[in-house]
């Protein structure tokens, strides 16, 4: 009879400081969105230089989600309507 060994799940570790930074901007000069990576990174990079934290409950990610969910939706059809059927590459470039 053979024995299964239970193997631990493997914890992945914090990504270095600025990095996740440095790859959005190269992403953003790949796909031209420079600005857009400029925001998004020095927000996810912000917790590494402010110490307060702001606690969110249960009902409030799932309201984030929701609203979130519901833009990307809203930006999908946006993008299909104004590129018609080269919308398609165009999300997938965004994703």
């Amino acid at each position: 009879m053979e024995t299964l060994s239970i193997v631990k799940p493997s914890r992945l570790k914090p990504a270095p400081a600025l990095m996740v930074f440095v790859s959005l901007i190269i992403w953003g000069w790949q796909t031209d969105y420079l600005l857009f990576a400029l925001g998004m990174g020095i927000l996810l990079e912000l917790p590494l230089f402010i110490s307060w934290r702001i606690k969110f409950s249960d009902e409030d990610i799932n309201q984030i989600v929701d609203l979130s969910g519901v833009l990307f939706f809203i930006a999908i059809i946006y993008i299909l309507v104004n590129y018609a059927a080269q919308g398609i590459y165009k999300i997938l470039e965004v994703l």
